[in-house]
């Protein structure tokens, strides 16, 4: 077996390899004058399976590019198996035509990469409208890294935790990380006016307790930064804010600090300057 890097993650793809005991081929990827990408897997493939390691973050459409001409040159060089591990999914969030003529585009992008790979393995899959991701993929496994942040948080010392997430879909990351500490976990209900407007509705007594709020995403940090706020008001001692996928649009740092966050951590699926955790891990177990 070898893993093949895109761009995007370059870290994560090796750290995959050592782990799983696979060759790490590095790819020269460059670009031309007139924007198109150029890609060289400079190795013999042919009948090898191959593990695809490329996050869509950042630059989703520049690095889905990337992928789909990587997984074509290793086909035409004669690969046995393509396994896809994509940390970061991008347009998950865009599961649904939320107003009449939008495009579903998860559907669309997962369509797209199945008919380049045989198999493919996410983190954190943000599937907030299907029960499972092989109602996306023919052959897929999403893993979590919720257990790993927890057992980071763990360090903290925290007293007496609570684990809050912001809306009952995030309660599956919750409950996951408040299984580490053996306490309870909640979750409020929220409301999403724009993209950067949130309101948080809901009463938890969070009286003299440290809490961890989770969440699978943290982009433009508004979602979490409002909860912060309430959660101060509310009487919270220490509060640290968590996610898989720190996608960090804008100020979304400053903006999470401000709000009254003690810490803030993220794991390498996107690779940022709150990454503490590794996900590999738990991507790893997969092929173990």
């Amino acid at each position: 077996m070898i893993v093949v890097p895109g761009s995007s993650n370059r870290l994560f793809a090796f750290k995959l390899s050592k782990q799983i005991n696979a060759k790490y081929v590095e790819t020269e990827i460059s670009e031309f004058p007139d924007g198109e990408v150029h890609i060289k897997i400079p190795r013999d493939v042919k009948k090898e399976d191959v593990v695809v390691v490329q996050s869509l973050a950042v630059r989703p459409n520049d690095y889905l590019m990337e992928f789909l001409i990587i997984c074509d040159a290793l086909r035409g060089k004669g690969c046995n198996n393509i396994c896809a591990v994509l940390p970061y999914m991008a347009y998950a969030r865009q599961d649904n035509e939320f107003t009449p003529g939008e495009a579903i585009s998860l559907l669309g992008v997962s369509r797209i990469i199945q008919e380049f790979c045989d198999e493919v393995i996410t983190v954190d899959l943000h599937l907030h409208r299907y029960n499972r991701i092989t109602e996306l993929f023919r052959k897929g496994k999403n893993v979590s890294a919720m257990p790993l942040l927890g057992s980071y948080l763990a360090r903290f010392n925290l007293d007496n935790p609570m684990v809050i997430g912001p809306d009952r879909e995030s309660a599956q990351w919750a409950k996951q990380i408040s299984a580490i500490f053996g306490n309870d976990y909640q979750v409020f209900t929220k409301m999403r006016h724009s993209p950067e407007d949130v309101s948080i509705r809901g009463e938890i007594d969070v009286r003299n307790r440290d809490v961890i709020v989770c969440d699978d995403i943290i982009s433009t940090g508004g979602t979490m930064s409002e909860i912060i706020k309430v959660l101060k008001k509310g009487g919270a001692k220490r509060v640290i804010a968590a996610c898989t996928h720190a996608l960090l649009a804008g100020n979304a740092v400053t903006r999470i600090y401000g709000s009254g966050a003690e810490d803030l951590v993220g794991t390498d699926t996107v690779p940022s300057e709150i990454t503490r955790v590794s996900a590999v891990p738990a991507v790893a177990e997969v092929f173990l």
